[in-house]
C-alpha cells in the first residue's frame, strides 16, 4: 500500500479517476470503519433489524460518499477523517 501520500493528495488522485487510490484509502481506514460499525452494532443490537454485515456495508457506503464529496478547501469540514467519521456514523444511524 502507498501510504506515503496524505489523504488530501489521495483524494485528489481519486478525483482524477485513479481508482487504485480509492482502494488504498479504503484499506487504510477499513479497520477504523469496522470499529465504528462494531460499536454501533453492540450499542443498538436488538433495536435494529439489520445484521452486522448490512451495517458494515452502509458504513463503507458512507465512507465512499465522504470521499466523493470531501472538499479540502472547505474549512468547516476540518480533515478528511473528521468529515468521513461524521458521514459514516450518520449513514449507519440512518438505516435503522
Amino acid at each position: 500500500m502507498d501510504y506515503t501520500l496524505n489523504d488530501n493528495e489521495i483524494i485528489y488522485l481519486i478525483n482524477e479517476d485513479n481508482d487504485y487510490y480509492r482502494y488504498v484509502l479504503f484499506q487504510k481506514y477499513k479497520p477504523i470503519i469496522i470499529s465504528i460499525v462494531k460499536d454501533y452494532y453492540q450499542k443498538y443490537n436488538g433495536l435494529s433489524i439489520l445484521e452486522y454485515d448490512d451495517l458494515l456495508q452502509e458504513g463503507m457506503i458512507g465512507f465512499n460518499n465522504a470521499i466523493n464529496s470531501y472538499n479540502s478547501n472547505n474549512s468547516r469540514q476540518n480533515s478528511h477523517w473528521n468529515y468521513s467519521n461524521k458521514r459514516i456514523k450518520s449513514k449507519v444511524a440512518s438505516i435503522q
